[in-house]
């Protein structure tokens, strides 16, 4: 029961849309398979999506077969089925797409929809990292710790004998026009300041498939690490921000039914634009399966409240909203209907991260109790709007 129910966790990053809109030699079909698929995803309909993608897929269209396999490895759309994630990843990535390639390259590492293989892991990461995507690289060197010298001689022979399939590629398909294409907001989330010198967090399944990250309005984003372990991503704005930082909480965790805020922008395009704020408890101190990188929350979360702050009643940081269970799924397993049932990474996991990256962030004691009205000020000087394009 407890491996079914973790299988139901749905993370909360945004409805998910590609435009159409300046793509050039497009074939009738495909281009209206990709409108198609725009507009469902527009309207949240993600299973009406994923059969306008798969039509595009069908005519050797590379993004479409990636964007099949993200649907099926997340689940969102279709059933979760990691082995149909791979083919999809694979027929993309043998066009030469980076981002199959990466996610290709991971689902080897960990056999997921295929039986585990370093040296498919370590050809696949190679060559998207060779396309300048830091996850490939942070893969391909957790693979030379745990190969021999062969193996890698291996995978690099075949990274370096291998060529685009020109065949699947010569297939009718949408050549996508790459600055029309860069300008189309794929998908938002939440994040926020830690530091003055820039430095902000986030979920890494936010930023992960981004060919730019940015915040609404335009700032630039630099992707500076990711660990998918933790989903957690740490970033920093190009230029200068008026933004203040939150600081983390100091001394003991946020114990059983403490009071807790979550700040962050969701549902774009149907709530406010402006921050909105929720409240709650903590409910219990480990996730499903008694995972202790998360804590559980009754804080309404929805998509697009991915990365943004779990505030203490000091109005300091004690933890990253991250997800919540799809409530049909699991009535359909437990014929029960669950309410409130929300997580964050925990602040222990932060801190780990943030340390890792050697981060200079601020901590403070929560000793004494705000007003929730106080707390969603702090927030608002802090968390921001993500948006990823691709």
């Amino acid at each position: 029961m407890i491996a079914t129910l973790r299988r139901l966790l749905l993370v909360s990053a945004g409805a998910v849309a590609l435009s159409a809109s300046g793509l050039a030699q497009v074939s009738a079909d495909v281009a209206n398979a990709i409108s198609k698929a725009e507009a469902a995803y527009g309207r949240a309909d993600y299973a009406e999506a994923v059969r306008w993608y798969r039509l595009a897929a069908d005519q050797g269209f590379a993004l479409a077969q990636y964007k099949l396999g993200v649907a099926h490895a997340r689940g969102v759309g279709v059933p979760q089925n990691y082995a149909e994630a791979v083919r999809w990843y694979r027929l993309a990535a043998d066009q030469g797409d980076a981002f199959a390639q990466d996610k290709l390259g991971t689902m080897y590492l960990y056999g997921e929809g295929v039986s585990a293989n370093y040296v498919e892991a370590y050809k696949w990461s190679s060559l998207a990292a060779g396309r300048s995507l830091s996850n490939a690289t942070k893969i391909r060197d957790i693979l030379q710790g745990r190969m021999t010298a062969t193996q890698i001689a291996e995978a690099q022979r075949l990274a370096g004998a291998w060529k685009p399939n020109v065949a699947a590629a010569a297939e009718p398909r949408v050549a996508p026009n790459p600055a029309a294409v860069a300008s189309e907001v794929e998908s938002t989330g939440s994040g926020f300041f830690l530091t003055a010198a820039g430095h902000l967090v986030t979920n890494a399944h936010v930023v992960e498939d981004c060919r730019r990250v940015s915040l609404t309005g335009g700032l630039a984003l630099t992707v500076l690490d990711i660990d998918l372990g933790s989903d957690l991503a740490l970033l920093k704005a190009v230029a200068s921000s008026a933004r203040t930082p939150l600081m983390l909480r100091l001394g003991r965790g946020v114990r059983l039914a403490d009071s807790v805020v979550v700040a962050g922008y969701p549902l774009t395009g149907l709530l406010s634009s402006g921050l909105n704020v929720t409240t709650g408890t903590v409910s219990a101190l480990a996730g499903p399966g008694d995972d202790r990188r998360l804590i559980q929350i009754t804080a309404p979360v929805q998509p697009g409240n991915s990365g943004g702050p779990l505030l203490d009643q000091s109005g300091n940081v004690v933890g990253v909203v991250v997800s919540k269970l799809d409530a049909v799924a699991v009535a359909s397993v437990t014929g029960d209907i669950p309410q409130n049932v929300n997580f964050a990474i925990s602040l222990g996991t932060l801190q780990a991260f943030l340390d890792a990256n050697g981060v200079d962030y601020q901590t403070r004691a929560s000793s004494t109790a705000k007003s929730n009205a106080d707390v969603a000020e702090l927030a608002r000087a802090a968390t921001v709007q993500i948006e990823c394009r691709s």
